[in-house]
């Protein structure tokens, strides 16, 4: 209920929703980073269960904004490199 009330005023301003200590999200409470997600917020998370939930309300919003293959992420300090194929 606060995020719907919160979020018009915000406007632009940005929001970081930090799941860093979250170790268990109910599905009311995945809508609710869902809205807050499509609302422009970023959500930051740490841990394998809420980085995948945070992935998955990504592509879900992704998704349902028509961009069904977001482009792949890359491991931290890697650069993309053209391929050459072998002689």
């Amino acid at each position: 209920k606060v995020w719907k009330r919160v979020q018009p005023r915000i406007g632009r301003i940005p929001v970081r929703v930090d799941l860093s200590a979250v170790s268990f999200v109910d599905d009311q409470g995945k809508d609710v980073l869902t809205a807050m997600q499509q609302g422009g917020a970023e959500l930051v998370a740490t841990g394998p269960l809420m980085t995948a939930l945070v992935e998955e309300i990504t592509q879900s919003c992704r998704s349902q904004a028509g961009n069904s293959s977001p482009p792949q992420p890359k491991a931290a300090g890697t650069a993309a490199t053209p391929t050459r194929g072998l002689p």
